[in-house]
């Protein structure tokens, strides 16, 4: 789904990208699975929104890994939230490439977030 990535942080064993998603495209009960408390498998890239995409395959920042979403905050037209990944599986320059940038979000949750502030 279409999702604004908003600004990246880095904390002692973590790295934060925040996200924006339109309530047209995500219901809050999907928001509550997917956000809450949920360990996530992502998919994220810059760019394809309103169908476009890249001339050269690989050329736009593009990031598949594991991250935890803990708790999201439902706006009048928007849901934000965190995507938390453990900095020794995140290449740092590669996430910093997705602030205030707008994207492509898949997620499947596989789990519960972890309790420690490193996912593993």
């Amino acid at each position: 789904m279409s999702a604004e990535f908003q600004s990246v942080s880095f904390g002692k064993t973590t790295a934060r990208l925040g996200i924006k998603i339109s309530r047209e495209k995500l219901e809050l009960d999907q928001a509550d699975h997917f956000l809450s408390g949920s360990r996530l498998k992502v998919s994220i890239k810059v760019g394809g929104k309103d169908g476009q995409g890249e001339l050269i395959k690989g050329a736009l920042p593009h990031l598949a890994d594991v991250a935890d979403s803990k708790r999201f905050v439902v706006g009048l037209n928007e849901i934000t939230a965190g995507l938390t990944f453990s900095k020794k599986d995140v290449d740092a320059n590669m996430l910093s490439a997705f602030a205030a940038t707008e994207g492509e979000l898949v997620a499947e949750r596989i789990g519960a977030a972890s309790p420690d502030p490193d996912p593993e």
